[in-house]
């Protein structure tokens, strides 16, 4: 690299002690003007995390330091650990998600947004900032597929990682705050390695991405059936209660359950009393004669190469 600068400043190679001494002057020079800019708001850093929650406390951390005040923050508007990922047609990963915008509707009455609708926004925002500092929490899904994406889309992009131990969206601001100068650089090799994880997860193309022995794998819509009907007896049970203890056991968010609760008394494998939207009023059973293999154990994952 040094060669290369030399060789754009008509500098012969190697160089002598003088111009040694005046080219580690210059570069003195530039990282002070660099460190300017960044605390005037001409060149400014731009966080990057995995959804609001870590936002949230991320902004909290990052308003309470003298040093990170001015740097601006942006989340990513999807859930890559669920939903079909045709890179091909993204129409149709919007259309996917149009469950979630019918649930949130029964529930409020509201209209709302899908997710992912604000992608041209957010990748906007990325491509132009001057300096990116991507935070992902290793032994989380959401956070790992999040990581796996945005290595994958900033291929030819500088940028810095801060990992966390498990989800970013549930660490405090306090704790966040303590990782503000941890930014490390990603070796070229573990950039191949996830864009090309990432790249086979897309070529499956299936509904969930989890995590197994640290590797992020796909799985099938129906992955976490078995486990949500071992919860579900001849008896009307509420929505929640068969939902929370699949949710502590494997994983895995609220909505995505609740959205294969729907499709399971759609399928005629559970009859609901109500509206299967309104988890909070709504109970569910085994239809009768309904047949499924009461095992509660997940079918095999299709596995991915990279380990984190």
């Amino acid at each position: 690299m040094v060669r290369d600068v030399c060789g754009s400043l008509g500098w012969d190679w190697p160089l002598t002690s003088w111009r040694r001494g005046r080219f580690a002057r210059m570069a003195s020079h530039c990282q002070e003007i660099i460190s300017f800019l960044g605390k005037t708001g001409c060149m400014y850093m731009l966080h990057v995390v995995s959804g609001l929650s870590a936002a949230s406390g991320l902004r909290v951390a990052l308003d309470a330091s003298a040093e990170h005040c001015r740097d601006r923050l942006v989340w990513f508007p999807d859930s890559l650990s669920v939903g079909p990922l045709e890179a091909s047609d993204p129409a149709s990963r919007l259309q996917w998600w149009q469950w979630w915008a019918d649930m949130v509707i029964a529930q409020t009455g509201q209209p709302a947004s899908r997710p992912g609708e604000g992608l041209a926004a957010f990748w906007g925002e990325v491509i132009g900032a001057d300096h990116l500092v991507l935070w992902y929490g290793q032994g989380d899904a959401h956070d790992s597929a999040f990581f796996h994406a945005m290595c994958d889309r900033l291929s030819d992009n500088a940028f810095s990682v801060v990992t966390l131990d498990g989800a970013s969206g549930a660490h405090t601001a306090e704790e966040l705050a303590r990782h503000l100068n941890d930014a490390r650089s990603i070796p070229a090799n573990e950039r191949a390695a996830v864009r090309a994880a990432w790249k086979q997860l897309e070529q499956e193309n299936q509904a969930f991405r989890i995590l197994s022995n640290g590797n992020l794998v796909s799985a099938p819509e129906d992955y976490y059936d078995g486990a949500l009907l071992n919860e579900a007896s001849s008896q009307w049970t509420p929505i929640p209660r068969i939902v929370a203890p699949v949710m502590a056991r494997m994983d895995i968010g609220d909505s995505p359950l609740f959205w294969r609760i729907k499709s399971l008394v759609e399928s005629g494998v559970l009859v609901a009393d109500d509206d299967p939207w309104l988890v909070e009023h709504s109970k569910v059973r085994l239809a009768r004669g309904a047949r499924w293999q009461a095992n509660g154990e997940p079918g095999p994952p299709t596995a991915c190469t990279h380990t984190q």
